[in-house]
C-alpha cells in the first residue's frame, strides 16, 4: 500500500508539472502573438 501511494504521489507530480510547462509555453505563445 505505501508504495503504490508513493507511485500515485509521483505521478501527481508528473501530471502538475506537465500542466504547468503547458501553460506556460501556452502564455508564451498568447504573448508572442
Amino acid at each position: 500500500m505505501p508504495s503504490s501511494t508513493a507511485l500515485a504521489r509521483k505521478n501527481g507530480n508528473d501530471v502538475v508539472a506537465a500542466v504547468s510547462q503547458n501553460m506556460r509555453s501556452i502564455a508564451a505563445a498568447i504573448l508572442s502573438l
